[in-house]
């Protein structure tokens, strides 16, 4: 049982770097004259009742993370520039229990090109990062995922991290479906391709207004 809670907790701070990742890029598209509001771009991302069968919210707080170093201090760095007001921004984390688990990011906003393709020039010259969370070390390694497109357009990575022996892999896409900017996630030990490609149209289903149904995710 200690050794259950140790993994969870392990588990916990691999996902809380995952969270940072997608924090930052949530940071880094802010810009002005959004022409979706809140509450409309809300509606668009993923409800619980979306996804699969013994799936929740995960609205679990996490510890403090620092010395990022590679792509993910790049973030921050891009994140703490001065920028324009954020007017439109939505976001949401489900889990299977500990893991799977998934999070979404929408934002709207006119002039979010010039941030986009900073974010998209940071990752894909991303190949290694470290940071410390809830006390452990995490190190990990970045490359391109091959990915069908969704949405207007869209970039895909694979990022997998490690901490005392156990590593997970997560799956990120961005993407823009009309003037909205979107971020997914997938961590799981063993991220399953077809499983994060169904969420990633289910989620860009739903943001066109098209029919979409939850993925079946083993479950």
């Amino acid at each position: 049982m200690a050794n259950h809670r140790w993994r969870c907790s392990l588990v916990g701070s691999l996902g809380l770097a995952v969270a940072l990742a997608a924090l930052m890029l949530g940071s880094a598209l802010l810009s002005a004259g959004a022409t979706t509001t809140q509450s409309a771009l809300s509606a668009k991302t993923l409800a619980v009742g979306d996804m699969p069968s013994g799936w929740s919210v995960d609205d679990a707080g996490g510890g403090g993370v620092s010395g990022a170093t590679g792509c993910f201090k790049a973030l921050q760095q891009a994140a703490a520039k001065p920028r324009s007001k954020e007017l439109a921004r939505a976001s949401v984390s489900y889990q299977q229990q500990d893991i799977p688990a998934l999070s979404e990011t929408l934002i709207s906003g006119s002039g979010a090109d010039a941030r986009y393709a900073r974010y998209l020039g940071i990752m894909a010259g991303c190949k290694q990062v470290s940071l410390q969370a809830s006390g452990i070390t995490i190190a990990g390694n970045v490359s391109a995922l091959s990915l069908p497109a969704v949405g207007d357009s869209s970039h895909a990575f694979a990022i997998a991290l490690s901490a005392k022996g156990i590593t997970v892999g997560i799956d990120l896409v961005l993407f823009r479906v009309g003037s909205i900017d979107g971020q997914l996630t997938y961590l799981d030990f063993s991220p399953d391709p077809s499983t994060f490609q169904a969420f990633a149209t289910e989620a860009v289903n739903k943001i066109e207004g098209k029919p979409f149904k939850a993925p079946n995710d083993g479950v």
